[in-house]
């Protein structure tokens, strides 16, 4: 799960995994290769491996759920960001 500030820019970038997810929360938009689209939550977007692509969160920013395949292991050497509260599942 990925939490996204308000009108936070994820810049263009690729990855050998594939990228499945799911806007819960807030609204990104979203550029892969060549299309762009904004997503609402329940939005779903899949990213085959190497494609370039980027996002932009919401006035309200975010709240996405990410899946890769095959697992990321380059995420395990990053330090964890403390966190004071969720924003999900709010009340």
């Amino acid at each position: 799960m990925v939490e996204l500030d308000p009108d936070a820019v994820v810049p263009e970038h690729t990855h050998a995994s594939e990228q499945n997810g799911m806007v819960l929360t807030g609204r990104m938009t979203f550029r892969i290769a060549d299309e762009e689209r904004e997503l609402g939550p329940g939005g779903t977007w899949r990213i085959l491996g190497d494609v370039p692509h980027s996002a932009v969160a919401g006035p309200d920013g975010a709240v996405v759920i990410d899946v890769f395949s095959p697992i990321r292991t380059d995420w395990d050497e990053l330090p964890a960001l403390p966190v004071d509260a969720p924003r999900w599942p709010s009340d």
